[in-house]
């Protein structure tokens, strides 16, 4: 297996990858779920994660689901191969992870981020099973359940305090105009203006302003200024913040990511020294994970297809290019036009019940429309945007603002409310969409 790492090493460099090195690790399915499950290796411990493994590996159990490999974003890489792949399959992962380790490294959203997350996440580990042991098991796991309630709104950003005497949102890049116009008297204050100024006025000049502008840090918000939590608490906080800024990069790249690893290892393996009947093998397995999906899209499928296209108008150097410069609405935005639309059938289809059959028509004709729907939808990550508004002066309430339209489920948002609530200290409050109508909601005391 090492003499194959090697060679495939060197078909890769060969073609212009620059990956970071990759260690090759195979084992049995258990320890590949497991693994998958909790993200990363030497995790912390969780019922989410417990959960998360039982479904996989059921699923897997009953052929429902196999997963061939596992690569973690470190350097040097870590990949986790299926112990009971067979040697085509083991040679066509190989070169799979190849494409995947190249993104790692070179893509412009995924080169900053940590690279050391295997030996971080190991020393967390070591350090929470000592809280478990001082605070206990359920205060340890009551925490880590409202971290990871909030993890996904965590950004790679700083909160240092400024000096301003108006509220944030009284702020804006023309407030020195507007204080000219009212000394020149060219303009009076409008009721609305008045009223903000008389509030404005009960901050005293000078005070230190948390927030200088909206934040989707909500997690690293919370871990720096929350008035109640202790260190312990905001050691854990922040190690969960950590791991969901790392995998960041995730939501905005899945079909560049897999489509590169597919056309990757297509790539290598025409290079490779193979004999007719493992090149056999290797389609039928090649074929297994690009199968166009009946119910979406494969970004196997979709993502290979479409580079596979750009190389042939543009050659492989514009492939590598985008692998290294473009996110997957801008993949799309940029590069997806009326031909692979076509050929690729991305069209929206539509259901229409008649009296003896269903028949699906296309909902959208002109592929500019679909090209723009699915930058759009790929663009967005599979939860809503929310951000830091301000504190309310005096009450030390968090208000939170959602950003953009779609509608939240209410239940949900309360409960996460209530646990943001849990590490804050104070009353909560989000403003958001529900039912296609903007409204205020709070969190209520819990008794967790």
């Amino acid at each position: 297996m090492e003499s194959l790492a090697g060679e495939i090493w060197d078909a890769a460099r060969s073609l212009g990858l620059s990956p970071h090195p990759v260690h090759f690790e195979t084992v049995p399915y258990h320890v590949l779920y497991e693994v998958a499950a909790y993200g990363l290796p030497n995790h912390y411990q969780h019922w989410t994660f417990g959960r998360n493994y039982w479904v996989q590996k059921t699923r897997y159990e009953h052929g429902e689901g196999r997963i061939y490999e596992l690569v973690i974003n470190s350097d040097p890489a870590y990949a986790y191969i299926l112990q009971n792949n067979n040697e085509v399959q083991k040679t066509l992962v190989m070169a799979h992870v190849m494409g995947h380790s190249h993104v790692f490294k070179c893509n412009e959203y995924w080169k900053d981020t940590r690279k050391d997350m295997p030996g971080y996440m190991a020393a967390a580990s070591a350090r929470f099973a000592t809280y478990e042991q001082v605070y206990g098991f359920h205060a340890m796991e009551e925490l880590i359940t409202r971290g990871l309630a909030v993890q996904a709104h965590s950004l790679d950003e700083e909160h240092e305090p400024v000096m301003e005497r108006r509220p944030v949102e009284n702020r804006t890049p023309y407030d020195e105009l507007f204080d000219l116009d009212l000394a020149l008297g060219k303009r009076a204050l409008t009721d609305s203006e008045k009223a903000a100024r008389e509030k404005m006025e009960k901050i005293r000049p000078g005070a230190w302003n948390r927030l200088p502008r909206p934040t989707g840090d909500i997690l690293g918000y919370i871990v720096r200024y929350s008035p109640q939590l202790l260190d312990y608490q905001r050691d854990v906080l922040s190690v969960i913040r950590q791991e969901g800024i790392y995998f960041q990069p995730y939501y905005r790249t899945r079909l560049l990511h897999e489509g590169f690893a597919v056309w990757t290892h297509q790539k290598i393996l025409d290079m490779l020294d193979m004999s007719q009947d493992e090149r056999m093998e290797a389609a039928l397995t090649h074929a297994s994970v690009t199968l166009p999906s009946p119910l979406g899209i494969n970004p196997y499928h979709f993502g290979w297809k479409m580079l596979e296209m750009v190389e042939k108008e543009r050659g492989s150097a514009e492939v590598i290019k985008i692998a290294n410069e473009e996110t997957d609405s801008s993949f799309i935005r940029a590069y997806l036009d009326e031909r692979m639309v076509e050929e690729l059938d991305v069209y929206k289809w539509i259901k229409k019940d008649t009296a003896s059959h269903e028949l699906w028509e296309v909902g959208e004709k002109d592929w500019r429309m679909v090209r723009d729907y699915l930058a759009e939808s790929y663009a967005r990550p599979p939860y809503p945007g929310i951000e830091v508004r301000r504190e309310v002066p005096g009450q030390g309430s968090l208000v939170l603002a959602q950003v953009g339209e779609e509608d939240m489920d209410e239940k949900y948002a309360r409960e996460t409310l209530n646990y943001c609530q849990d590490l804050w200290g104070h009353r909560v409050e989000l403003q958001c969409r529900v039912d296609s109508r903007s409204k205020l909601l709070w969190s209520h005391m819990t008794n967790h």
